[in-house]
């Protein structure tokens, strides 16, 4: 596994492969399917349009951090 220096950071260096996932072949929808699980589990009837950003904003955090792309 090749190892990566972190240009910001060069004392924490961190792994190309992270946790040997591989990302889906369709990124946004990976993420848009985990932003309506958000919807729903918040609630349908209690979303605004910034509520439903921050759903957005964290499945894309989420799905990111999964598959090692944050």
């Amino acid at each position: 596994m090749e190892i990566i220096k972190d240009s910001v950071f060069p004392e924490k260096p961190f792994t190309a492969a992270k946790k040997n996932k591989q990302a889906p072949a369709n990124l946004q929808e990976a993420i848009s399917a985990r932003a309506h699980q958000l919807y729903l589990k918040r609630g349908v009837e209690a979303s605004t349009p910034e509520e439903q950003l921050n759903d957005w904003q964290q499945a894309e955090r989420e799905i990111r951090e999964k598959y090692g792309l944050a």
